[in-house]
């Protein structure tokens, strides 16, 4: 406890720790932890459920089937919170673009696709 805490009590406690780049993390450090657990990148199922439901309740331009398909392929190393910076990104465009009517459209989501692209 005391190397996490400084204490040296026994009281038992929970350090809940996250990060997306765990290979810069000290594999000693790692060694002190009980458990590890890894949450995979979405699938591409999983990528289309999340762009969709924070697509939802914006003003976007329609949009086929074919052009979210070809937009959530290109986010294959994507987390949940990159798909969602991408939106976010894209409506800014649109804002900065129009601020009388954001429509995000198509070309707004290749660009800040392009500009968050890992």
């Amino acid at each position: 406890i005391k190397g996490f805490t400084g204490s040296e009590t026994d009281d038992q406690f929970a350090l809940i720790a996250a990060t997306n780049r765990p290979e810069m993390i000290d594999p000693a450090m790692l060694r002190r932890f009980d458990w590890n657990i890894e949450i995979e990148l979405p699938t591409l199922s999983m990528r289309r459920s999340i762009f969709e439901f924070h697509l939802k309740n914006r003003m976007v331009e329609e949009l086929s089937p074919d052009a979210i398909d070809k937009l959530v392929r290109n986010m294959e190393s994507f987390s949940g919170d990159d798909i969602v910076k991408v939106i976010n990104r894209a409506g800014d465009c649109a804002f900065l673009e129009n601020h009388m009517n954001p429509k995000i459209t198509p070309e707004h989501l290749h660009l800040a696709l392009t500009n968050i692209k890992k």
